[in-house]
């Protein structure tokens, strides 16, 4: 569940451009007040065991572990993350993800930086540097807990295509 730091965050988008709204955005995150210390070491807890657990396995079996952990069915992930149920499906078998299904899956299991870096790195994905790839750094470092549907607004407010659904 979001915590209250990350609720209720909407970049205003009425008339303004792009550039303006990608840096409210970030100055959002900037301005977001700490959530409470003890949430904080908790998922600092949980990020340091999962880690752990996911090191050396596949995609496929760290996406089944992760969904085990948060308690999250195939037709919860498609729900939360506007992935397909074929396509989680999928993924759960062993198909390498693209980063834009990491996003919408670190976003839906609400991941803490550091495990979504290491989904990154098991496909092999690095974000380089446009537009899109710093969109979606900024979303798995500062928003990861807001929702596909806020995050698609993001997406979109900074020019990029949102997350798709059900793909």
């Amino acid at each position: 569940m979001a915590s209250a730091v990350h609720k209720n965050i909407e970049p205003k988008v009425s008339a303004v451009n792009a550039n303006s709204v990608c840096r409210q955005l970030s100055q959002n995150t900037a301005e977001q007040e700490f959530a409470a210390p003890d949430e904080f070491v908790a998922e600092i807890q949980w990020s340091m065991a999962i880690r752990k657990l996911i090191a050396g396995l596949e995609f496929g079996d760290a996406l089944k572990l992760l969904m085990n952990d948060r308690d999250m069915s195939v037709e919860q992930m498609e729900s939360e993350s506007g992935l397909s149920v074929s396509t989680v499906k999928r993924l759960r078998a062993g198909q390498e993800a693209s980063a834009e299904q990491i996003v919408a899956i670190s976003v839906a299991l609400r991941l803490p930086p550091m495990v979504s870096s290491d989904l990154l790195r098991m496909c092999g994905i690095t974000l380089d540097f446009n537009q899109r790839n710093t969109v979606y750094q900024m979303i798995l470092t500062g928003h990861y807990k807001d929702g596909i549907e806020q995050v698609n607004v993001y997406l979109a407010a900074c020019g990029c295509a949102p997350l798709k659904t059900a793909c």
